[in-house]
């Protein structure tokens, strides 16, 4: 009887806490394989092929088949050490067999042409089948992308991420970017900055001009890396000398706030109008912002308005804002220069603050009440105007989308704002007076 219990017992624990403690092993060692094929793919990328080799010979003898399809090609090459076929080709068949396509290419020709193994057609065309039956690191990337999008096949993050995973695999520098992503925001992966950093690490010694950018940001913003301005500076500079919008918003940002160099807003604004030229909503708003206040640039609210106005239309939502607040800090000093309905505003009013009320000179008994709503307001109701008297000015900013009729009841009413707006609209149905803001007076 005792025997029994102990074998039951003995039993329960193979069943239950073998497996798990394997599992768990296996785990922390798949990160350990990940590491080392990181390091090793990495240092590969960028020519460092004696670091390289130590990688992922380490990757290799825990059984990671692209660690041998890497150790092949520096075999193949004779990059960081010794040139030899033979080692290139057991190599490359550990990998292909394994399913690795790129590897699967190489043994095609290798046995095509006898080198490093004997000559044989019938396997070259063996691995040519294979390789052709898989499907190539666009296609993947492609598929991966309709995934994600929802575009002929259900919306899928899941799938997305396999897709992107097999051809960053291939090294496919684009996927390995959307891949980061996916990462970055945990879509359909866990989330991880470590593994985003790294696979925009991996894309970018690839050359991936918008992968160098995003390592860069990584290193600038202290995103799971030390902060490092110096790196950020290095990646973002390479990416910009490419020509590629964000690495020129991200050389406009270390500009102008100096970054890992001498703080310049002529060298922000340059390299923001270089981003802005290719319509990324960052840099038109930064560059309007700097128009706006004169850094870098000369002072002009229309450039501001005009970019400012091309990133809000687009959503971006601090534009949105710091458009609303230009145009309503305009509204309120073109009022010096508009014809009131008593007469010109400079006369009734030189100094009109919100809510302000001033005397006519000409008309001793009239009174006219000056009320600027805020920007971003959507709605005029009538608590916004108690305590108002019969003659009212009202500056409504391009945002209001509603004006309750009732403030009309009892007063003379005059309305300024934008051409095309909600509130010239207003002022037609309800026969009152509208002042149009003139752009033509922006400027200094």
């Amino acid at each position: 009887m005792k025997n029994s219990y102990l074998i039951i017992v003995f039993i329960v624990f193979c069943t239950f806490f073998i497996p798990v403690y394997s599992q768990n092993q296996d785990e922390n060692n798949l990160s350990d394989f990940n590491e080392a094929l990181y390091s090793g793919r990495h240092a590969y990328f960028r020519g460092e092929y004696s670091d390289a080799f130590d990688s992922l010979q380490e990757a290799s003898k825990e059984g990671i088949p692209a660690a041998d399809y890497y150790l092949g090609s520096l075999y193949y090459h004779g990059w960081g050490g010794e040139l030899s076929y033979e080692k290139a080709a057991e190599h490359y068949k550990k990998a292909a067999d394994a399913g690795n396509v790129s590897a699967q290419r190489e043994l095609w020709t290798m046995y095509l042409d006898g080198l490093g193994v004997e000559q044989s057609h019938e396997t070259a065309a063996f691995y040519y089948q294979k390789y052709m039956e898989a499907d190539d690191s666009q296609t993947l990337a492609d598929n991966a992308r309709r995934y994600f999008l929802g575009i002929g096949v259900e919306q899928s993050y899941d799938k997305a991420a396999e897709l992107y995973q097999l051809a960053a695999d291939q090294d496919h520098s684009g996927a390995m970017h959307s891949l980061a992503w996916l990462y970055y925001n945990g879509q359909g992966v866990g989330q991880s900055y470590e593994k985003a950093f790294k696979m925009f690490e991996l894309a970018a010694a690839l050359g991936n001009t918008n992968s160098q950018y995003e390592a860069g940001r990584m290193y600038r913003d202290g995103i799971w890396v030390e902060k490092s301005y110096e790196k950020a500076l290095a990646y973002m500079q390479t990416s910009a000398d490419q020509n590629n919008r964000y690495g020129q918003y991200g050389m406009g940002s270390l500009y102008y706030n100096g970054w890992g160099v001498e703080q310049s807003y002529i060298q922000a604004a340059k390299f923001y109008r270089l981003s802005a030229n290719q319509e990324l909503i960052y840099a038109q708003y930064e560059l309007g912002c700097m128009y706006r206040d004169g850094k870098g640039v000369e002072q002009s609210n229309e450039q501001a308005i005009q970019l400012l106005k091309l990133a809000a239309d687009q959503g971006y939502n601090p534009a949105k804002q710091a458009l609303d607040e230009l145009q309503q800090r305009i509204m309120t000093r073109e009022l010096d220069e508009t014809e009131s309905p008593q007469g010109n505003a400079e006369e009734l009013a030189p100094e009109m603050n919100e809510n302000e009320t001033v005397k006519d000179a000409d008309a001793e008994d009239l009174t006219i009440n000056l009320i600027s709503v805020p920007a971003g307001t959507e709605a005029i109701t009538t608590d916004m105007i108690t305590g108002a008297g019969n003659d009212l000015m009202l500056i409504v900013p391009p945002s209001v989308e509603q004006i309750d009729p009732a403030i009309l009841e009892g007063r003379n009413v005059t309305i300024v704002g934008d051409a095309s707006s909600y509130a010239e609209q207003f002022a037609q149905e309800h026969n009152i007076k509208f002042v149009t803001r003139l752009y033509t007076w922006l400027g200094d």
